[in-house]
């Protein structure tokens, strides 16, 4: 079976779902220093992007006002 590497910031639970489905989960928590390397490039922001234009469109049909433009 293939080995897949994804680079990506996990947060709250998901480790802990991960690893209730019996699957290998590799982490580590990331030095102080590391995080300024590990901020969003310049591909990473159409995703951001993409993700606000939902949020935005979740909080407009859920009539809930967003401070975030």
């Amino acid at each position: 079976m293939p080995k897949f590497i994804y680079n990506k910031f996990a947060r709250d639970v998901i480790p802990e779902v991960i690893e209730k489905t019996d699957k290998e989960l590799p982490i580590r928590i990331l030095e102080q220093e590391e995080y300024k390397d590990a901020a969003p490039k310049e591909e990473d922001e159409v995703e951001l992007a993409d993700i606000l234009e939902l949020l935005h469109a979740y909080f407009e049909r859920k009539s809930v006002s967003s401070t975030v433009n």
